[in-house]
């Protein structure tokens, strides 16, 4: 499979600051199990994106958008949530 460009590999760059902040916010004290599961996700989504740069391998990229997509949807859905909340009636 032909690699996407260079310009996925600012795009990997930018995913793999957003993990490590992402990582950052977690509680793993606090957060038990939850925050665990998160933060092994976050691990292995950063040495994906780390492989993709390397190898240049499309197929990487495709597996962490897979993997956090129903994450963002999520956050979405609760920043939704929260900003209706937030409207005076």
């Amino acid at each position: 499979m032909p690699y996407r460009k260079f310009a996925d590999k600012d795009c990997i760059v930018q995913g793999r600051i957003l993990e490590e902040g992402l990582k950052g916010g977690l509680n793993l004290e606090d957060g038990g199990g939850l925050a665990a599961n998160l933060m092994d996700l976050y691990n292995y989504c950063v040495l994906r994106l780390t492989q993709a740069n390397a190898r240049n391998d499309d197929l990487a990229l495709d597996e962490v958008a897979r993997l956090i997509s129903p994450l963002a949807d999520g956050w979405k859905q609760i920043s939704g949530a929260a900003a209706s909340a937030a409207r005076p009636m």
